[in-house]
């Protein structure tokens, strides 16, 4: 299993992480999100060490094994776009977390659409099931799927 969860670190988050294999963190570009990405590192790393120690300590019953998922990495959504590319002043976070994170940074990128997202909680069906037209907010999830799977498989590779 893999969890995509915000960049905090409240009751859902730490069960989705105990729960899963692999962690993908959304975040925003800008100064708070970005600056969230480190402190959910430290505090799943404490989470996994946590955890695995009440295992230890309980001798491994109630048939719980460790656990070590590891980061896919952040991907950045609500992205604005101008002109085809991201603009300068989210950019400028998405390369700072990619030089000084030691969470990996995906290279897709899922631009901000109200079109889409507007009234996605009202109606209960996720946002890319209901469009019927393949434009670029489409593409761009199209395009997060296959690089999510591509490190899973190179992930599973490793553990072979």
């Amino acid at each position: 299993m893999t969890v995509s969860s915000p960049p905090n670190f409240g009751l859902v988050t730490k069960t989705a992480i105990v729960a899963s294999e692999h962690i993908l963190a959304p975040a925003k570009a800008d100064y708070l999100s970005t600056l969230g990405l480190d402190y959910l590192v430290g505090n799943c790393a404490g989470l996994v060490e946590q955890f695995n120690d009440f295992v230890d300590h309980k001798g491994g019953t109630g048939g719980h094994d460790p656990i070590d998922p590891g980061f896919l990495g952040v991907v950045f959504t609500m992205v604005q776009i101008y002109s085809q590319q991201v603009t300068l002043a989210q950019q400028r976070w998405i390369d700072e977390v990619t030089a000084a994170s030691r969470v990996p940074v995906l290279a897709s990128r899922i631009r901000n659409s109200s079109r889409h997202f507007g009234d996605a909680g009202e109606s209960g069906v996720p946002a890319m099931l209901r469009s019927g037209v393949k434009d670029e907010v489409v593409k761009e999830f199209d395009q997060l799927a296959d690089e999510v799977l591509g490190a899973l498989e190179l992930s599973s590779g490793d553990h072979r």
